[in-house]
């Protein structure tokens, strides 16, 4: 039986609802840590750009620790990238179906056709 499925029957008026759930699967440990690597990439670009202002700030005489807006812009547009290219957007699922049955042996093996997918 798959561990990320469940099911729920009613009695109702004239006949049987069956509501099945789909629950998200959990991401590998690989999955994980290789987005951990991802995030340390992010937040060392946006250290970099921040180190840049604050060194801005402490001496405006010194031109090489000025970075122009748009070499910030690349590194914001590189951050984007990596983004984009790294983390996975999750579709809404529907997560919940309701089917209606008029007996209950046709709703107990649309359940159990489920549970065995």
């Amino acid at each position: 039986m798959n561990q990320n499925k469940s099911v729920q029957i009613e009695k109702a008026e004239n006949g049987w609802i069956v509501r099945i759930h789909r629950h998200p699967s959990q991401k590998s440990e690989e999955w994980q840590k290789q987005q951990l690597k991802t995030m340390a990439k992010i937040i060392a670009l946006l250290s970099k750009i921040s180190g840049k202002e604050q060194a801005r700030g402490i001496d405006e005489e010194l031109e090489p620790w000025k970075e122009t807006e748009d070499e910030i812009s690349d590194t914001l547009r590189e951050v984007e990238k990596i983004i984009d290219t790294s983390f996975e957007i999750q579709k809404e699922e529907k997560e919940e179906e309701t089917y209606i049955f008029t007996d209950l042996s046709s709703a107990l093996n649309f359940v159990r056709d489920f549970l065995q997918d």
